[in-house]
């Protein structure tokens, strides 16, 4: 998520690599719809009394919260990352 912040920390574990997994899949089709605001029904689909409407879907990187007991200031590559708005 943040490039080059692996630089800049500890070494992973065993037990830490053994924890984790990366997934690759395959894309062989995708789709989607971007729209700013809700449906543009036909006038015989509002007719028709269905519902229609949309769910709002957000990708939101909000302040850092460093843990308890981490030691000095959040990193500024991590600050930088949250306020991105590719994060947000």
């Amino acid at each position: 998520m943040i490039p080059g912040r692996a630089a800049t920390l500890r070494a992973s574990t065993r037990k830490e690599l053994a924890a984790t997994a990366v997934v690759a899949v395959p894309l062989h089709e995708a789709s989607m719809k971007e729209r700013a605001g809700g449906p543009g029904d036909e006038p015989e689909d509002v007719s028709a009394g269905g519902w229609g409407g949309h769910i709002p879907l957000l990708r939101v990187a909000a302040t850092p919260v460093p843990d308890a007991d981490a030691a000095g200031a959040v990193p500024g590559e991590v600050v930088a990352r949250a306020r991105a708005p590719a994060a947000r």
